[in-house]
């Protein structure tokens, strides 16, 4: 699933006209991690490569150092949210997982 998101992602890069280099692009939406599922948790992984992607793309066209700055703190923001997503997401799983192994040993 995840080879074929990644490729599905690369195409839509290539395919992206030029103009659209210069646009910034669009905030991933990022899941709960709270009752997101592993296959929304990777979604949202390639979302986020894509649009850390997409924003560099976006730097290379832009002079405007206001602009700039803005967009390079929005990626770190972006970056940062999704990592502490992440963290939360994991920390979720291995809770889970402990309380299985609980329940199987005390079966």
């Amino acid at each position: 699933m995840l080879h074929k998101l990644m490729i599905t992602l690369l195409a839509s890069l290539l395919a992206m006209p030029a103009w659209a280099a210069c646009r910034e692009a669009q905030v991933p939406y990022l899941p709960n991690p709270d009752m997101a599922d592993m296959g929304e948790m990777l979604e949202a992984q390639a979302a986020v490569k894509n649009y850390i992607q997409r924003q560099q793309l976006f730097l290379d066209c832009r002079r405007d150092s206001l602009r700039h700055n803005r967009a390079v703190d929005r990626m770190h923001e972006i970056a940062k949210e999704f990592n502490k997503i992440t963290r939360r997401f994991k920390a979720k799983q291995q809770s889970e997982d402990m309380f299985t192994e609980l329940a199987l040993i005390s079966y």
